[in-house]
């Protein structure tokens, strides 16, 4: 079964390229929408398993949207596909409850490497962005525990004669 996919976005040729690239890697683009408020109608009618919005949009941003959609929907895993690359745009995007944030200047490859991750577990965030960024995201914190779990050592116990 292929990852049904919101794609959100109000440039036409972004939407049609990702689409196009969304299915050469096995992704289903279920529905699209140019700006937060159809998002979230279309995340209401299709539950798709993965969003990926833009954070500049008009009427209703990314970020607005992915509180919206999160308030409603918890469930929906939602990566931000943006353009930048600030810092408050990413600690916003963490506060609202996405759990990736690409930037729409990643090779294909990054791409596809990045949503594969988040397929096993992994957040998708740009690596050279601090990490204190990560550490207020629970997705992040959660996929950081289950790759480093110690291992379990066995204690043994001193016998006294």
């Amino acid at each position: 079964m292929s990852v049904r996919v919101l794609l959100v976005d109000d440039h036409s040729l972004v939407v049609e390229g990702l689409t196009n690239l969304l299915a050469a890697y096995g992704l289903e683009v279920v529905a699209t929408a140019r700006d937060g408020l159809e998002a979230l109608a279309a995340a209401r009618r299709c539950r798709p398993d993965l969003i990926l919005m833009d954070i500049r949009m008009p009427r209703c941003d990314g970020l607005t949207a992915t509180r919206l959609i999160k308030a409603e929907l918890p469930e929906l895993k939602i990566v931000m596909l943006t353009t930048s690359a600030e810092d408050d745009d990413l600690s916003e995007a963490i506060k609202s409850g996405a759990c990736g944030y690409l930037l729409k200047s990643a090779s294909s490859h990054q791409f596809a490497e990045a949503l594969q991750g988040l397929e096993q577990g992994i957040p998708p965030f740009r690596r050279a962005w601090p990490s204190r960024f990560y550490a207020s995201s629970p997705a992040w914190r959660a996929s950081r525990a289950r790759l480093h779990r110690p291992q379990r050592r066995c204690r043994r116990s001193a016998t006294r004669v």
